[in-house]
């Protein structure tokens, strides 16, 4: 079943808030697909909203890959999830401040 406009759109959402994140900490997709142990390709189609580039699935992080996300920007899943949610801004940034 293809994904619904709104997933599609939330996948994005997600994407930018992930690269947003990546890059005010200073680290390349390159080094944080090495920090989390994601496959550079994958990592990188996470950042574009992708999950599944063949399939066409948005990005639909399990906890597991949450999990490795946080661990690789040095914060609590929590806190990524405070970043990756966080409606106040409309960006989705600066909840996080550890390094």
């Amino acid at each position: 079943m293809p994904a619904s406009p709104i997933e599609m759109h939330l996948a994005k959402l997600l994407g930018t808030r992930l690269r947003r994140l990546r890059e005010e900490r200073g680290f390349t997709q390159e080094s944080m697909a090495a920090r989390t142990g994601i496959d550079p390709k994958t990592y990188q189609g996470y950042e574009n909203g992708v999950g599944d580039y063949k399939a066409g699935r948005p990005f639909n992080p399990k906890l597991n890959t949450l999990m490795a996300l946080a661990d690789g920007f040095g914060i609590s899943p929590p806190e990524l999830m405070m970043v990756l949610f966080d409606e106040r801004d409309g960006k989705g940034s600066g909840a996080a401040t550890r390094a």
